[in-house]
């Protein structure tokens, strides 16, 4: 993305800016044209706060009933995460391709699974991945538990069949305590890898951002330029058009207009044109580095 110099776009510097605030937390395990500069004197105090109470971050994470936190399965579902025996080649993790040290991701354009398979889509962060509705690129798992084992069995990725998977955890000594302290059982089943997996990956999540001090009262915690940021951003720059809340998404999908013939959500619901090609917004602004915004 360029800037010209000679007609400096101080809108859309300040909603980078903005946009690079916001994006400048910690992770714990555990935007165009010519336009002006939005003054926050121009909105009223109660449309500010209305827009700012969009931005609160929950206070818990919400694990589902079916599946509730204890320390125990979050350990267990750790282990599983970052083992590559659950490859069929044994060199292949959860972490390989949501790697803490590239922001839960891999880095790659696409991700690279058994033989070095090049994937047909990138490897999304599981940060915040607690809070999402649905996922995948394609919208076509329901929840973490059910995302986690598609991997692990898929033969372009991990490549390791179910029943082999139980075989292999049930001879490392290791698992069977492990499964009793978090299930009650050594008796390892499919679903208690997936309710693991999925527990662990619910404790990544992002720290406090400057952003997030601002929105719950400390005035001094972003720029003034930062404040006019917000306002562009969610007003005549249109950013939270797609990017909204407090993770900066609407957990929907959209059509950027990138050729390709993966039709992405369009292949579960054919008959919705804006569908076509159209794929989850998986790596909210939050997560984004300074400079991987829109270019």
């Amino acid at each position: 993305m360029s800037v010209t110099a000679t007609r400096p776009r101080r809108g859309l510097l300040t909603v980078l800016l903005f946009a690079m605030v916001a994006a400048s937390a910690p992770v714990m395990a555990v935007v165009v044209g010519n336009t002006h500069t939005a003054s926050v004197g121009a909105q009223s105090d109660r449309s500010i706060a209305e827009l700012r109470n969009q931005y609160k971050r929950p206070q818990v994470i919400a694990f589902p009933s079916d599946n509730p936190y204890t320390p125990q399965k979050a350990q267990l579902g750790k282990k599983l995460y970052f083992d590559t025996r659950l490859s069929g080649a044994n060199v292949l993790a959860c972490a390989t391709c949501h790697n803490p040290g590239y922001g839960w991701g891999d880095g790659q354009p696409k991700g690279i699974g058994h033989g070095m398979n090049v994937l047909g889509r990138r490897s999304p962060t599981i940060i915040n991945a607690a809070y999402l509705q649905i996922l995948m690129w394609d919208g076509r798992a329901a929840s973490l538990e059910e995302q986690a084992l598609g991997p692990i069995q898929a033969d372009v990725e991990m490549h390791l069949p179910l029943d082999q998977l139980m075989a292999r955890l049930k001879s490392i000594p290791e698992y069977g305590p492990l499964f009793e302290a978090a299930f009650g059982q050594k008796d390892i089943q499919p679903s208690m890898v997936a309710k693991a997996i999925a527990t662990f990956e619910r404790t990544v999540v992002s720290g406090q951002a400057p952003f997030d001090q601002w929105i719950g009262g400390d005035e001094k915690a972003i720029s003034e330029e930062a404040k006019r940021g917000f306002v562009t951003f969610n007003t005549k720059a249109g950013c939270a058009e797609c990017h909204s809340s407090w993770r900066f998404t609407d957990d929907s999908f959209h059509d950027i207009g990138l050729r390709s013939d993966d039709i992405g959500r369009g292949k579960f619901l054919p008959g919705v044109i804006p569908m076509q090609h159209a794929f989850k917004d998986g790596r909210p602004a939050r997560d984004l580095a300074p400079g991987a915004l829109h270019a």
